[in-house]
């Protein structure tokens, strides 16, 4: 399902995957299959971290300059995706 995810993202915005790393997100004691990635069209990138919790995919998705995509800010918005109890 994350291949699935990036593939239709990314054929979405008909951008080029420069980076899809698997990783886990971890919430309320539980840990979930998820993946970062990194895609670009023309001067625009893409910063996606989709996850999936159950039968769910939740996609957090930051759009713009390569420097505004790779700043602290974006980091810290990709990282405050929570899951409610």
């Amino acid at each position: 399902l994350l291949e699935g995810g990036e593939k239709g993202l990314v054929d979405n915005f008909k951008a080029k995957v420069s980076k899809s790393d698997p990783t886990t997100f971890k919430s309320n004691g539980k840990e979930y299959p998820a993946r970062d990635i990194v895609a670009e069209k023309d001067a625009l990138t893409l910063r996606v971290r989709l996850v999936l919790v159950d039968t769910r995919l939740y996609q957090g998705v930051v759009v713009g300059p390569k420097d505004m995509t790779s700043s602290p800010e974006a980091d810290e918005f990709l990282k405050s995706f929570e899951l409610a109890k």
